[in-house]
């Protein structure tokens, strides 16, 4: 075909002369432009071949990344099955607590008194479930640790997301005079995170009211302040903190523990921080993970409860810092 094309200008060119002028015009720009187009198409040849490798991944690549989201989907999975175990064990608590408290009409007039009492029988079983729950999360958040890529899902959850109840704590502490070191316990640094997680179950294994009594009246504060939950949902969230971790000094109350479970749940990654993280790992092939379907939505298994306890508390913030001091405690 080329030796033919080849002959074939062999005999025109000679003659490109006589032919009229535009004739001459447009066989000039014409034969130009294919010069052109052959020039790009070799120069753009390796460009267009990377390009290609971006959009088409190979079974091995597909199948890394298919392996990565089934690892990631698994461990942030667990850490919302986790929460909502955690979330029902603090109702089941607080619920046998209030029967306890209305079969024993002394109890919350005599608070003092029952401190160092062993707990009851239905109360330690759900002492143990909570104790058991937590060491389910922290189990699952030391997997999101131990995991490159769920660590960087969860970075970059809490900037999309949002995290910011621990955030709102720091600024309302250090706008107290706290220092930034007493005041900052970010939802990024989980290995803090699961110290926090792991004072609850210290206090607990002696199975007497006195952390459940704590946990109560680190709840009320808000009342007494003139702060009242509008929602059960949350006053039962805010006590599970409470009893989970506070911060408590002579003018100021945090329930800690509250803010922590908020931004746990609120740095679990969607399928779009997911994708953005993939696509960092595997820069080469960034446009094919872009076209990739898979389906990553672990935060639907958090329960809906624990999810509108989350979302009243975003609401009233101003539940995790309590002004303490005498004259604000009605």
């Amino acid at each position: 075909m080329f030796e033919k094309l080849a002959k074939l200008l062999e005999r025109l060119l000679p003659l490109l002369p006589f032919y009229p002028k535009w004739a001459q015009i447009i066989f000039t720009v014409t034969l130009a432009l294919v010069l052109v187009s052959i020039f790009m198409l070799l120069v753009l040849y390796p460009l267009a071949s990377r390009i290609r490798g971006r959009t088409q991944l190979t079974d091995d690549v597909r199948t890394a990344v298919q392996k990565d989201v089934a690892e990631v989907q698994t461990i942030f999975n667990d850490v919302a099955l986790a929460l909502s175990d955690l979330n029902t064990s603090i109702v089941l608590l607080r619920v046998d607590l209030l029967g306890y408290t209305t079969r024993n009409p002394k109890f919350e007039k005599h608070l003092e008194k029952y401190l160092d009492y062993s707990l009851p029988e239905n109360l330690k079983s759900d002492a143990l479930g909570f104790t058991s729950s937590l060491t389910k999360l922290r189990d699952a958040l030391g997997r999101v640790q131990g995991d490159n890529l769920a660590r960087v899902c969860w970075i970059k959850a809490i900037g999309a997301h949002s995290s910011n109840s621990l955030a709102y704590v720091q600024s309302q502490l250090e706008s107290r005079g706290f220092s930034r070191s007493e005041a900052s316990v970010p939802i990024s640094d989980i290995p803090l995170i699961l110290q926090f997680l792991s004072l609850a179950p210290r206090k607990l294994q002696s199975l007497t009211f006195r952390p459940l009594i704590d946990a109560i009246l680190g709840t009320n504060l808000a009342d007494a302040v003139g702060k009242p939950y509008r929602h059960e949902a949350l006053r039962v969230f805010v006590f599970g903190g409470n009893l989970i971790a506070a911060l408590g000094e002579d003018k100021v109350h945090v329930p800690l523990g509250a803010a922590i479970l908020s931004d746990i749940y609120q740095s679990i990654p969607d399928a779009a921080i997911l994708r953005e993280a993939l696509k960092e790992k595997y820069a080469p092939y960034s446009t094919g993970i872009e076209l990739m379907q898979f389906a990553f939505a672990p935060e639907q298994s958090v329960s809906s409860d624990y999810r509108l306890a989350v979302d009243e508390l975003r609401k009233r913030q101003d539940l995790l810092v309590l002004d303490t001091s005498p004259q604000k405690i009605s």
